[in-house]
């Protein structure tokens, strides 16, 4: 991460305090999303920052590839020079990003709400991540413990306990 992506993320990680940063400068695994965050809530996830002139992003292969193979807790997070607005993006929809550009609805719209969304993260879970973002005035979020979202989310995955 080069110029005015780590730019970005200096910025990303002034405003987000409460989350445990670390760069990725990986050649072992292309494709690699630049930071790893680790949350108040136990919660880890990547984020790719993006910046462009244009509302064209550009990703190699290998990033999309990664995205697509790891769909949940991984984010991307672009600004635009001209306008510098700060979009966030699930790491789910890299291919729809790669088509349609910034012109595609984004998670979160604005640094602040960006970072508030990422500081939430294992917090809540309903059935999108749009639907439980704190920077959306959604009231239907629901707030669950710790312990509440991983039976949840296990009970309906391969992890499952089997009933005896």
């Amino acid at each position: 991460m080069r110029g005015p992506e780590a730019k970005l993320y200096q910025k990303f990680k002034k405003a987000t305090p409460k989350i445990l940063w670390h760069r990725i400068e990986n050649l072992a695994i292309p494709g690699m999303p630049d930071v790893l965050g680790y949350t108040e809530k136990f919660w880890y996830f990547t984020v790719e920052f993006k910046v462009t002139k244009s509302n064209k992003l550009k990703f190699s292969p290998l990033q999309i590839s990664y995205h697509v193979a790891h769909p949940h807790n991984s984010f991307i997070l672009a600004e635009a020079l001209g306008s510098r607005t700060v979009k966030l993006y699930e790491g789910s929809v890299i291919q729809e990003l790669d088509a349609c550009g910034l012109k595609l609805e984004p998670l979160c719209l604005g640094l602040d709400a960006c970072a508030l969304h990422l500081s939430k993260l294992g917090a809540w879970t309903t059935r999108s991540c749009h639907d439980r973002c704190p920077c959306t005035s959604n009231s239907d979020s629901t707030i669950l413990n710790r312990d509440l979202y991983f039976e949840l989310a296990c009970s309906s995955s391969k992890y499952a306990r089997k009933p005896k």
